[in-house]
């Protein structure tokens, strides 16, 4: 399963519930069922079918792009 689409469905998952819930609670993260593509936003530690993944609400929020001004760095320079 690719990990970059499992966690593009966990953020639209955990997005339609903030702007249908609008609770304040934070949750610990998102549910993702890979056979169905849906999935629910959990605030407790779940229990997994086998086609279940886990993502936690920190890996849903992280940016999964190039830092900023990558592209102004000189060749050759490092990191």
């Amino acid at each position: 399963m690719d990990s970059r689409r499992l966690i593009a469905l966990a953020r639209r998952i955990y997005f339609r519930f903030l702007t249908d819930s609008g609770q304040q609670l934070e949750p610990m993260g998102v549910v993702v069922n890979e056979r169905l593509d849906e999935g629910r936003v959990v605030f407790a530690s779940p229990t997994l079918l086998l086609q279940e993944h886990f993502i936690s609400i920190d890996l849903i929020g992280r940016r999964l792009r190039r830092p900023r001004g990558w592209r102004d760095r000189p060749r050759g320079s490092a990191l």
